[in-house]
């Protein structure tokens, strides 16, 4: 109807004014008038219009004889009735309801004028249809206003209302004293108040009572300046719950710039807040270091214990490259291989996930450590986490072990010859005595000298062989499932994360006569050697039974590993025989081992082939009847 209606227009005239005064003043306000308007006579024909009428025609290129002066209105709407306007027809209908004296009330509509090339362009129009009388005849001013900016500030509005009302965030509206005005569904649903509730009251009645003053202080500091405030408050519900939110407060300034408002959006994170602070628990309990990269190999997160163990703090590390930062180059050349397979899919493990790694630390220092790092896929991207296992001590551990080894191999060959050459010794002085009688005056000197170097030589002897058995064991009746127990959770420090072990006590008659000691070293000694067999992982099995023949519990450690084949069985117990690499072992474990059994008066037995693994089994003789593992006293 739009283009219609404002297809016919004129210049500003009059039939019959005589007064040229008030003509002039009535086509200036006309003019003046922010619609565009035109005078209907009570035929409805047109007789006049204003400046806006022609600027709007002139501006559209609207053009007819007289700008529609002398036309009929009604006719000029017409066209559009017979296609079904229905702006027009309603126009219309109430046009000649005023005309025929049927309505003496003003009407008001509202509508889209579209533009017939370019929707863009698309204007909307206030029309008013305002009958008044002069003279007993009658008129009708029309005026077509254009509300295309109201009406798009209004449907944005709208809009906006719409949006924060059904919005899932908790939206709250406070004047500049605090006092609510407004607060939406979402803020609703979140603290469980309705918003008759509320409207009217200051926001200090969600305190839970666990946020410092200062917090709060930092808030009314901060919005008062006109900045905007963010952070997490703990709140209570209407019905007591507490919970958590994330919370962003602006201020609203007026034209003047006066701070009249302040909006608040409230996030609850309860359920993220406690996953995050239990994911940081877990971290943090954890004695190794948790490490995360992002699908570059670059650190995302670094946690406390990689802070202690390597040194480098968080804010140093985060978004550097992980194996440049912690490797030197020789080692940071073989992780890029490893990494290079990994990302090719052929594992998922790498770096250091089946051996002992070294890794710098900030100040240049190496330390042994053992890497866990997994690929993951999180939502169709790959991020790496794992952990970072500082071995310092247990390194620490097993050199203290195989220099203990080595000493006590020096102490039992020292032992050995210390009896040897004892006896010796008593043979040599048996031999002078007997001769003392036949040696002549002359060499009698000679002699007395041989017996005394020899008496000397004697106490030496006895002297290294008092010193060799000054750890002499200490025997004691002991529960070996009691003592397995104990030994457990360092037996797992020993081998390492990559080594499934598994304790296994079913006997049932298990207390010895043993040197507690001895048997502490001679289990560690048979689990490092099952987790030096297994360099890729597996399974370690330690377990109790009672031996078949009666009389005997049976402890056995039984591995995955590579096995022994049968010539090195059958020198596996003797001293200081080894086939590890130089360095790695002195060939006394199983030596010593085997001597423990042998002075406990059991024995060893070793079960083994190459391919199979290795069992080895402790048959040692029992002094009374045990429980059975966790059996009730």
């Amino acid at each position: 109807m739009g283009s219609v209606l404002h297809r016919e227009v004129s210049s500003f005239a009059v039939e019959s004014l005589t007064d040229s005064r008030q003509l002039a003043i009535l086509k200036a306000a006309l003019d003046a008038l922010p619609g565009h308007v035109a005078i209907l006579d009570g035929r409805g024909d047109i007789l006049c219009v204003n400046g806006r009428w022609i600027e709007y025609a002139a501006q559209n290129r609207l053009s007819q004889c007289n700008f529609g002066i002398g036309q009929n209105y009604l006719a000029i709407c017409r066209p559009a009735v017979a296609a079904e306007d229905a702006d027009a027809q309603c126009v219309s209908r109430a046009l000649e309801d005023i005309l025929a004296g049927r309505s003496g009330r003003e009407f008001i509509h509202e509508y889209l004028c579209p533009h017939p090339g370019d929707p863009s362009r698309d204007r909307w129009f206030k029309l008013w249809l305002i009958p008044f009388r002069l003279d007993a005849e009658q008129f009708v001013l029309v005026s077509h206003e254009d509300i295309t900016v109201r009406h798009a500030l209004e449907r944005t509005g709208k809009l906006l209302d719409t949006a924060i009302s059904q919005s899932r965030s908790g939206i709250m509206i406070t004047n500049a004293a605090g006092e609510i005005e407004y607060v939406n569904q979402g803020f609703e649903q979140m603290t469980g108040y309705a918003a008759g509730e509320v409207v009217g009251r200051n926001p200090r009645l969600l305190k839970s009572g666990r946020i410092s003053a200062a917090t709060y202080a930092d808030l009314w500091r901060t919005i008062g300046a006109g900045e905007t405030w963010r952070g997490q408050v703990c709140n209570r519900r209407k019905d007591g719950e507490e919970y958590w939110e994330e919370m962003t407060i602006s201020p609203v300034r007026d034209p003047a710039g006066v701070i009249t408002h302040y909006v608040a959006v409230k996030e609850d994170i309860t359920e993220s807040r406690y996953r995050a602070l239990l994911h940081a628990g877990i971290i943090n309990a954890s004695a190794d270091a948790f490490v995360a990269l992002d699908e570059h190999f670059r650190i995302v997160d670094w946690g406390k214990q990689a802070e202690r163990i390597l040194g480098w703090p968080a804010k140093k590390v985060v978004g550097r490259e992980f194996i440049a930062t912690v490797f030197d180059a020789e080692r940071a050349r073989e992780a890029q291989l490893e990494l290079a397979v990994c990302r090719r899919g052929e594992f998922s493990r790498l770096v250091g996930s089946a051996h002992r790694t070294e890794m710098r630390r900030q100040d240049g220092s190496r330390v042994t450590v053992e890497l866990w790092l997994t690929a993951l896929s999180l939502q169709g991207e790959v991020r790496y986490a794992g952990f970072i296992r500082d071995l310092t001590e247990s390194v620490r551990a097993e050199q203290i072990l195989l220099e203990a080894q080595k000493m006590e191999g020096v102490g039992q060959m020292a032992g050995g010859l210390a009896h040897d050459f004892n006896n010796l010794l008593h043979l040599i002085l048996g031999s002078l005595y007997l001769i003392a009688d036949e040696v002549p005056a002359h060499s009698r000197s000679h002699l007395d000298n041989a017996m005394s170097a020899a008496r000397h030589g004697a106490a030496l002897v006895s002297s290294l062989a008092t010193f060799v058995r000054r750890g002499e064991s200490r025997l004691a009746e002991r529960d070996v499932n009691q003592l397995i127990r104990a030994l457990e959770s360092l037996i797992r420090q020993t081998v390492g994360k990559r080594i499934a072990l598994t304790v296994e006590l079913q006997a049932q008659s298990s207390t010895v006569l043993i040197d507690e000691n001895a048997f502490n070293n001679a289990l560690i000694n048979l689990a490092v050697n099952a987790r030096d067999a297994m360099p890729r992982g597996g399974s370690l099995v330690i377990a109790t039974g009672d031996s078949s023949a009666g009389g005997q519990v049976v402890v056995s450690v039984r591995d995955e590993g590579e096995g022994m084949p049968p010539e090195v069985i059958a020198r596996a117990t003797e001293a200081f025989f080894t086939t590890k690499p130089p360095g790695q072992g002195t060939g006394l474990g199983l030596a010593m081992v085997d001597g423990f059994c042998r002075h406990a008066g059991g024995r060893l037995a070793i079960d083994s082939a190459p391919g199979r693994g290795t069992a080895i089994e402790l048959h040692l003789p029992v002094v009374r009847a045990g429980r059975a593992p966790g059996a009730t006293p």
